[in-house]
């Protein structure tokens, strides 16, 4: 899965801050993360609840605002808000969630889940075009979903079903990267194994490098080639799986590590 040794970053972060003001004070989400992820490579994000890691995740797709730092996407600036992101740069990076019901739109159908952001990747609008439905036959075909389920709604799906969409919907723009928010905890455990074994399969195929961000930590193993772990807002130590998961440095991890036996 690694990428060649001394590779540049496909993504990089350098002392990135959030904050949120909240009614008795400011809260720091994020407290000076600086990460890298190389092209082709799985780096698995683990923590507690409250760790940073779903913030880590947002700032990193330029969904909440960040106090300072810097981000790169291959070698060149990424700007940290969105909105001011090339539509090229945009396409870089897709984003599954841990709850498809909530981050699949009710109101729309499998298809016009799919085929907004082919559109407005592609074009910067919604118009529809012969290709769109080319694109998204492809999309559902690499998720493992039939053609059938193309006009019905979230709620009309199961939940593998809907990650699996959510997933298609991510691939839309054809990124490098993936970032993966928990992207199997809300599963059934026989689905999370089935939607893993997809996420293992999409990334070798396509050389996708992914962030799966994740408090399990019985998966990365299967998944990952280095592990960072979070604890309020910081990062505490990276390295190679069997090094993280055999030979902690840090207090907190040895902690996550017993407590997951």
């Amino acid at each position: 899965m690694t990428s060649p040794a001394g590779a540049p970053a496909l993504l990089a972060a350098h002392d990135l801050r959030v904050s949120f003001d909240e009614r008795h004070g400011r809260i720091d989400a994020l407290r000076g993360v600086s990460l890298h992820v190389q092209p082709g490579e799985v780096l698995a994000v683990v923590g507690e609840s409250g760790s940073g890691k779903s913030t880590l995740a947002r700032a990193l797709l330029g969904m909440v605002p960040v106090r300072s730092g810097t981000l790169s996407l291959a070698s060149e600036h990424l700007p940290p808000s969105a909105a001011t992101r090339s539509v090229a740069q945009r396409r870089q990076l897709g984003m599954v969630f841990q709850d498809s019901m909530a981050a699949l739109d009710p109101r729309f159908t499998v298809e016009r889940i799919l085929r907004e952001p082919i559109a407005l990747l592609d074009r910067g609008d919604t118009r529809r075009t012969p290709s769109d439905s080319a694109t998204i036959a492809a999309l559902l075909d690499a998720v493992g979903l039939s053609a059938a389920l193309l006009q019905r709604r979230p709620h009309e799906l199961s939940g593998g079903q809907r990650q699996r969409v959510g997933i298609a919907r991510a691939l839309a723009g054809d990124p490098k990267l993936l970032i993966c928010d928990e992207a199997v905890s809300a599963l059934d455990v026989s689905v999370q194994a089935q939607i893993l074994n997809l996420l293992v399969d999409l990334q070798s195929e396509r050389r996708l490098a992914m962030i799966f961000i994740t408090h399990d930590l019985s998966v990365v193993s299967y998944i990952a080639d280095r592990i960072t772990v979070m604890y309020q807002g910081e990062l505490l130590e990276t390295g190679d799986v069997d090094q993280i998961l055999d030979r902690p440095r840090h207090a907190y991890t040895q902690r996550l590590l017993a407590a997951a036996l």
